[in-house]
């Protein structure tokens, strides 16, 4: 227990009707799924897990995730991402010539 003088500043928060000490209401905050600092302001929620805004990041290239995402793979990832994993599958699955392994292109004549 503490005991404060009466010139000692007390921070305090209000927590459920409680009273409680900034320090111990700390310990009760839910805490950030990234950076396990406690959510103290504007949070995100995603798959149950708390973030702060500037910790919910692309699970590709890391960038902050402001104004939407894109799941793949059961991760957010951001637009950029998502377009060059979507070229990326476009060019994996792309018929190529058997010779100089070039992609094809357009209609396929029959001989």
């Amino acid at each position: 227990m503490r005991l404060l003088s009466r010139e000692t500043p007390c921070i305090f928060t209000v927590k459920d009707g409680k009273n409680l000490h900034e320090e111990c209401a700390d310990q009760m905050r839910d805490v950030c799924k990234s950076c396990t600092q406690p959510i103290k302001g504007p949070y995100l929620k995603f798959k149950e897990e708390f973030y702060h805004r500037e910790c919910f990041k692309c699970a590709l290239c890391s960038t902050v995730l402001e104004g939407g995402y894109i799941m793949r793979d059961d991760n957010p990832i951001c637009k950029s991402c998502s377009d060059k994993d979507a070229e990326q599958r476009r060019l994996s699955t792309a018929k190529r010539c058997a010779e100089c392994g070039e992609m094809i292109g357009g209609t396929l004549l029959a001989r």
